[in-house]
């Protein structure tokens, strides 16, 4: 008997124990939530999300978009770039009045590359400036395919050298 009662004394203890804990556990007053700003880009070109190729001496059309990542509003939000020389890039609209948390803007970028740009990554910076949040920046890297001129153009040069191939045979033909 005495051995039932230390065993139930034990589970009964516990279940107190536990009983006490949650009570306390839930009759604590909730943590404030630290307020901060954040914002967050992504640059989009309307058909992949991650896609950036563009073409040397052609305007290429982009989305960027602005997101609130923070807990509070976000107010007269500035964007400017930072671009390859040479190369044009227009942000429309480039200020947002306002963000509230969670909420998301898209601007239209127009970029185009210089048209003596080489076949390869250029990086391009967007930075969000704002009273309320300090220099936010995201840097994206640009792919620069050759103009459809130089293809136009390799493709004739390879024409004339099979036309050329094609005339040699045909009079190394007629002399034999």
């Amino acid at each position: 008997m005495q051995r039932n009662v230390s065993f139930r004394f034990i589970i009964n203890s516990i279940f107190l124990c536990l009983v006490i804990l949650t009570g306390i556990l839930v009759s604590q007053p909730a943590v404030a939530q630290r307020e901060y700003t954040s914002l967050s880009m992504t640059l989009r070109d309307g058909r992949d999300y991650y896609n950036y190729d563009v073409r040397a001496g052609q305007e290429s059309k982009f989305y960027l978009e602005v997101r609130n990542t923070g807990t509070t509003s976000i107010s007269n939000i500035r964007i400017s770039v930072e671009a390859p020389e040479g190369w044009t890039i227009n942000v429309t609209p480039s200020e947002i009045a306002s963000l509230t948390r969670g909420a998301l803007s898209t601007l239209d970028v127009g970029i185009t590359p210089v048209g003596t740009a080489t076949s390869q990554g250029y990086q391009v910076t967007f930075i969000a400036n704002s009273t309320e949040i300090p220099r936010q920046i995201e840097t994206f890297f640009i792919n620069v395919k050759p103009t459809t001129a130089w293809i136009w153009i390799w493709s004739g040069v390879g024409v004339l050298v099979i036309a050329g191939f094609v005339l040699v045979y045909l009079r190394m033909n007629k002399q034999e």
